[in-house]
């Protein structure tokens, strides 16, 4: 699936909003896996090359949208569609630093 939302200013400020309200509390601030929610599992490391669910845009998407686990709810009910693709490119962005 290809992502039909350019990784634009507008985009990465939109996607950082959804990620700072539903991502942050696993995956920390800086997308290292080191939120104040995690119990068990931790999760991924967003910044690092390796990714078990993510290594294009479509599968980053359909793991936000669908989830991954127990542990990784899917979000479909809670964002449209573009709201995803904003934390996809926004996600990216974090791995990029």
């Amino acid at each position: 699936m290809k992502n039909p939302v350019a990784a634009a200013p507008g985009s990465l400020a939109a996607g950082k909003r959804s990620y700072q309200r539903l991502c942050e509390k696993c995956h920390g601030p800086e997308g290292h896996g080191d939120g104040t929610a995690v119990t068990e599992k931790q999760p991924p490391d967003l910044t690092d090359a390796t990714w078990e669910f993510g290594s294009t845009d479509g599968e980053l998407f359909a793991a936000v949208h669908d989830g991954t686990s127990p542990d990784m709810e899917g979000y479909k009910e809670r964002m449209t569609d573009t709201e995803i693709w904003n934390v996809v490119n926004y996600v990216r962005s974090l791995a990029s630093k």
